[in-house]
This record gives structure tokens, C-alpha cells and sequence, in this order.
């Protein structure tokens, strides 16, 4: 969703620091000024949502999932999962929303969504929403939460069937109760008794999830290629690198702090006019280039990545490098950490992210590799444990 689900990850950012050659006069090489260029090692997204809610449908031919964020300033943003492919497509009453999403590649429509919530005294809130699809189908879903979201769902939830690593957190959370149901067109879809969380008849439980403050970030497996159109001459405040993906679609990053020898690098102008999205933190040695951190920021909300000791990113082709990562999300300082080995051999770089908690992500080793080409990078992400 909005900004949302950036195009990550998570868990590992980094900057790997290429220097640039200029020409003299006479046309041969002559090293000006190291000149450098970020590069984000993972495909990646990070989602917060101030309010979130969900339901699994089962049985339908179209959909799988329905999502829905509740912005601070009420907007509204939902989501259907397509059941063949399981492709997300978001629908949203904010224009800047919707042009959002779609500068980050989504598939996203303005649609009026009607919206209710209704709360008797002492009882817990309900809430309804309306729309059409794509389709022109009328989407009505009722949702009863089972109970107040509390902190007894403050949890990281377990995520080992996903793809790459996906890192789901709860500040507040329940699930929806008897009642809830999706009806899409004519068919009218219950919510299913989520048998494995219940414990009647004190607590009964449907499969679908009521949250307060909901961060989910997530390091994708694929491919990604990033060709500098623009960079600076001098490493200073303000300078600005331009990178354009494969399809065409611009990240604008600039140095907003030059201070002892610490750069500070943040995504500015991203699409549909959102604050700043990704931040870079990088320290400058004799040696090379260091990071120390890198921040994916949604709805004022981050997923900060911190490396112990700080990640060396340039080295010679032999040298190895093996350190500690720790993922934080919001109020939840350690949502996942591990070890990360780096070796570079001659134009490609090799990491390995090795998650050692929680537990369940410890079968969830990713392998990055960067290939660094004259005016950009390309990047292959796979998994190496399941």
C-alpha cells in the first residue's frame, strides 16, 4: 500500500560506493575525484498502517485477500489479492494515493469507497466498507473484530512459508469474529473459524486480523537493474544522484548531511510527492566506504537496518567481510538479526544475509548478487535455505 510496501525490504540495505573516471583532454583516464553512486543490494518494501484490517476469502475464483489501511487523515486504502498470479491491487478515494502506488509499479485506482463505523456503548467498534472493482463488481465487506486489539497480538508473526523474508509486526491486534463476511457481486463469503488461535468460549477466533499500528517489510527475490542518469561532481550537501530502473521510473537521492566524514543520503521527490523514503547512513575511512545503517521510512514510521561493525563496501577482489545485522521496526527494536558475509570478486559483489532470529527465519538465508556495469548495477536475489 501506499509508499508502502517499498520496494524494501527490509532487511538489508546497503550501499555499495563505485568510483567514476573522468577524461582528459587527450582523451585518456584520469582519475578526477572518487565519485560515488548508491546501490540498494535487495528488491525490498516496507509498509506501516496506522490501522489495518483483513480477511482471507476462500472460495472465490477472483480473490484470495482483502486488505485495508485507515490513514490518520481517514483515507482509505484497499487492497485485493488476485487469486491466479497473487498480484495486489489497491484501490484508494486519495488521487495522491493512487498516483502514488502507481509510481512505484502498482496497479492502483481512484474509487469511492464508502465507509462505516459503528460502536455501541461499551462494545467494540464495527466497521463496513463499499466499493467497485475493477470489474465494476460491488465489493461489500463487513468486519466484526473478536475482540479490542490489545497487546496480548503484539507479536512478530512466524512468515516461513513466504518467499524471501517477510517480516510482519503488531503494535495492537485481534482477529475478526463471527459475522465478519466479503460479498463480492452476488456471492457472499463468511470468514472461516481460525481453529489454531481460538480458545472457546472465551476467545473465538476468524481468519482475518484487526490491527493498530501494522509494519510489514519484506526482502523480495527477483531481479532489478539501476542505471545512473545523473551524479555529482563533489560529495558535498545537496548533490543529487538520478537513478532510472528498467522501466523506466526515477529515485532522486541527495546528501542531506556531510558531517565529519558521516554522509547522510535520503530519497527525495518520490512519487506522488511522499516524504523521504529511504535513508542511507554511510561513513568515509582511508579504506573506503562504510554503512553504518539504512533507514525505509512509510507513513512516518521506519524499518532501520544496523550493521555491527559498520559494512565495508569497498574492499580488494580477495578480501572477506563477515558481521552482525539488526532489523528494527518501529517500537519493535529487534524484529530480525543475523549474520551478513560480503566477498567481492572482480566486477560482481556476493552477499549472504543469514537470519539467526526469530528462530523460524533461520531457513531463510537470501543471496544478493551485484553486478556493477559502466554507468549503474544490476542485482539477483535468491533463496538459499528454506
Amino acid at each position: 500500500m501506499r509508499n508502502h510496501f517499498f520496494k524494501i525490504i527490509v532487511l538489508t540495505i546497503q550501499i555499495l560506493l563505485v568510483s567514476s573516471f573522468f577524461v582528459n583532454a587527450q582523451g585518456m583516464p584520469e582519475k578526477k575525484q572518487r565519485i560515488v553512486f548508491p546501490v540498494v543490494p535487495v528488491i525490498f518494501e516496507y509498509e506501516f498502517a496506522p490501522q489495518y484490517f483483513s480477511q482471507w476469502i476462500e472460495n472465490h475464483p477472483q480473490y484470495s485477500k482483502i486488505e485495508v489501511i485507515i490513514e490518520e487523515d481517514e483515507t482509505l486504502e484497499i487492497a485485493l489479492t488476485e487469486k491466479e498470479g497473487g498480484k495486489r491491487v489497491f484501490y484508494s478515494n486519495s488521487e495522491e494515493a493512487v498516483k502514488s502506488l502507481q509510481g512505484e509499479g502498482k496497479e492502483a485506482y481512484l474509487a469511492k469507497i464508502d465507509f462505516k463505523m459503528t460502536q455501541a456503548v461499551d462494545r467494540q467498534a464495527n466497521y463496513g466498507f463499499g466499493f467497485l472493482d475493477k470489474h465494476r463488481q460491488p465489493i461489500l465487506w463487513r468486519v466484526i473484530p473478536a475482540s479490542r486489539p490489545s497487546e496480548r497480538g503484539r507479536e512478530l508473526i512466524p512468515s516461513a512459508w513466504a518467499d524471501g523474508l517477510r517480516l510482519e509486526y503488531r503494535n495492537l491486534a485481534t482477529a475478526v469474529g463471527a459475522g465478519t463476511a466479503i460479498q463480492i457481486g452476488e456471492k457472499v463469503i463468511e470468514a472461516e473459524p481460525w481453529k489454531e488461535i481460538s480458545s472457546p468460549p472465551y476467545f473465538v477466533a476468524y481468519r482475518g486480523t484487526v490491527a493498530v499500528g501494522r509494519h510489514l517489510g519484506t526482502l523480495h527475490l527477483g531481479t532489478k537493474r539501476w542505471s545512473v542518469t545523473k551524479q555529482p561532481e563533489e560529495l558535498k550537501k545537496g548533490a543529487e544522484w538520478i537513478m532510472t530502473d528498467e522501466s523506466g521510473s526515477k529515485r532522486t537521492l541527495r546528501i542531506v548531511s556531510d558531517h565529519q566524514n558521516e554522509l547522510v543520503i535520503d530519497e527525495v521527490n518520490p512519487p506522488g510527492g511522499k516524504n523521504s523514503l529511504l535513508r542511507l547512513v554511510v561513513y568515509l575511512t582511508p579504506q573506503g566506504y562504510n554503512l553504518r545503517a539504512a533507514e525505509i521510512k512509510s507513513r512516518r514510521q521506519d524499518m532501520r537496518i544496523k550493521f555491527e561493525p559498520e559494512l565495508p563496501l569497498q574492499t580488494s577482489d580477495a578480501a572477506k567481510f563477515e558481521g552482525k545485522f539488526i532489523i528494527s521496526q518501529g517500537e519493535n527494536k529487534s524484529s530480525a538479526s543475523g549474520s551478513i558475509f560480503a566477498e567481492q570478486m572482480g566486477g560482481k559483489l556476493l552477499l549472504k544475509w543469514q537470519p539467526d532470529s526469530p528462530s523460524w527465519a533461520k531457513s531463510r538465508m537470501l543471496e544478493s548478487i551485484i553486478h556493477f556495469e559502466p554507468n549503474g548495477y544490476s542485482i539477483e536475489t535468491r533463496q538459499v535455505g528454506k
